[in-house]
């Protein structure tokens, strides 16, 4: 993914957005503090593989989560996180993330959140 598409990603956050960060991490090594969050996998190629939210807890914690599933997550290799404003509600970041999955059409999604709020 490059660097116009995310910030085209951010832009879905509207309000919530709490700050840009301007490039990716290792999946495995994802920074940060924010407790809100939408993050966007991509393998080697810069190809979205899979979207997701966190809510109360940093996005690094979600995603060693997701790297217990092997099989699953072989091939993702860097992360692009959204930061949220702390006081965003869980259903707001949910459609958030439902906007940002629908905007990249991730590969490795199985779903994506209703357009809710």
């Amino acid at each position: 993914m490059r660097i116009e598409v995310y910030q085209a990603t951010t832009a879905l956050a509207g309000a919530e957005l709490l700050r840009l960060r301007s490039r990716p991490e290792p999946v495995d090594h994802v920074t940060g503090s924010e407790r809100n969050a939408i993050y966007v996998v991509c393998d080697r190629t810069g190809k979205v593989r899979y979207v997701g939210s966190t809510t109360g807890r940093p996005a690094r914690a979600r995603l060693a989560e997701h790297l217990v599933d092997v099989d699953r997550t072989r091939d993702w290799h860097e992360a692009w996180v959204i930061p949220l404003r702390a006081a965003t509600p869980v259903v707001t970041v949910r459609a958030i993330e439902g906007r940002v999955g629908r905007f990249l059409r991730p590969t490795d999604n199985r779903c994506l959140p209703a357009r809710t709020a």
